[in-house]
């Protein structure tokens, strides 16, 4: 489909039919459960399928066009209830569902090993890393309502990420309609949905993957921001890629002071990686060669060991209590969870510290 897209309205329409052609099951199942907050996947591959001048605009403005793909989810689980007059007494709208975009396309300018910088700011782009902390789920605000002292009319004020979830006061009166309202003096309005204003909301830091990098080069970390289901999604030490949008995020300013300014992402979405040993193909010579390496020294095991730990980062000489240390890092061990379903995990953690110039960043 190749039909041009101009304004709002268009792209609105183009999301709605590609919801109905693309994704049509994965609506009507979200309109069969229970629960208030759902989120809907969208492949991103698909969309560029579907309309490429689409998928672009998502990528290039998603602070714009992402908010109206979820008003395009919630019309079509409108038009799909209407149409299923069967079973419309059992379904029921989400109207805070929120589009997740999964898949970017694998191209160095989406698909992202190295932390995004201030010329990545407004972009939606994925950042594979490693989670290195995770922060409390707090509740977030998303908008406070304000009633207006002169007109009485109330109007709401979204929180402003980019300044940690800052709520400014209005400086003048925002209630939509025909007549100017000059007043300048608000409070905030009494409401009985004041918990629906609120959202889970946590922060978490990931790191560059040290495997990816060139030789020597120290890792940097970005904070991500997890909103809704996303928040729990991801515990310390896992491998995840994040899809969100680059954003600048600054204190407020004070005479006299440096302003701190960071770059952040507001995930979209997020996926776990699974275990690193499910993804190395190990073939039947491989594992043919591991068994006959064992058979030959059965009666030496501890020679077997002290070949694998010499074949090891040859080009270092000695060390060898350091590289059999990194050797069973590397092997690590195996994850099992206990009676009580507390997951004990299987990796281990290293501590490494040493003198300059003593091939540190040569085993990592």
């Amino acid at each position: 489909m190749g039909d041009q897209i101009t304004n709002s309205a268009a792209a609105l329409g183009a999301m709605q039919l590609f919801l109905e052609e693309y994704s049509a099951p994965a609506v009507e199942q979200l309109l069969m459960t229970a629960e208030d907050v759902q989120s809907l996947e969208i492949d991103m591959h698909e969309l560029l399928e579907f309309n490429h001048e689409l998928a672009m605009l998502l990528l290039e403005s998603p602070q714009k066009y992402l908010p109206l793909f979820n008003q395009a989810c919630v019309a079509v689980q409108r038009t799909l209830k209407q149409a299923a007059s069967v079973t419309a007494n059992i379904c029921s709208v989400k109207e805070d569902v929120h589009v997740r975009i999964t898949h970017l396309p694998n191209h160095p300018s989406l698909q992202r090993t190295r932390i995004p910088g201030s010329e990545d700011v407004g972009r939606l782009l994925s950042i594979s890393g490693t989670v290195i902390r995770t922060g409390l789920v707090k509740m977030m605000e998303t908008h406070r309502v304000f009633a207006c002292t002169k007109c009485r009319g109330t109007f709401s004020v979204q929180a402003e990420i980019e300044q940690y979830n800052y709520i400014p006061k209005p400086t003048r009166c925002l209630v939509p309609g025909p007549d100017f309202c000059s007043s300048t003096t608000f409070m905030p309005a009494d409401s009985t949905e004041e918990m629906q204003r609120c959202v889970d909301y946590q922060e978490i830091k990931i790191q560059e993957q040290v495997g990816r990098l060139a030789l020597g080069t120290i890792p940097r970390a970005i904070v991500v921001i997890l909103e809704r289901d996303l928040v729990d999604m991801a515990k310390s030490g896992d491998s995840v890629t994040v899809t969100g949008v680059v954003m600048c995020r600054w204190r407020p300013v004070v005479v006299g002071e440096r302003p701190d300014i960071s770059v952040i992402i507001r995930a979209n979405s997020i996926s776990v990686l699974g275990d690193q040993s499910s993804q190395i193909a190990i073939t039947d010579e491989l594992r043919d060669e591991f068994h006959q390496f064992w058979a030959n020294h059965t009666n030496t095991p501890m020679r077997a060991r002290d070949m694998i730990v010499a074949s090891m980062c040859p080009q270092v000489y000695g060390l060898f209590y350091i590289k059999l240390a990194v050797m069973l890092v590397l092997i690590s061990g195996v994850a099992r969870s206990d009676l009580t379903g507390m997951r004990v995990r299987g990796e281990a953690h290293l501590l490494m510290v040493g003198d300059p110039g003593t091939a540190k960043s040569q085993f990592l």
